[in-house]
């Protein structure tokens, strides 16, 4: 029962890690995007 949760809580984890990359790897696109348009 608790190793459940505990596979649980980390299932959890690694999906909040993954949006978090996701949203970092986004914004850092974003943002050479807006340098290649600057330096255009």
């Amino acid at each position: 029962m608790q190793r459940r949760s505990n596979y649980g809580e980390r299932v959890i984890y690694q999906t909040s890690v993954k949006e978090r990359n996701r949203t970092v790897l986004s914004g850092y696109v974003d943002l050479r995007r807006l340098c290649f348009i600057s330096v255009d």
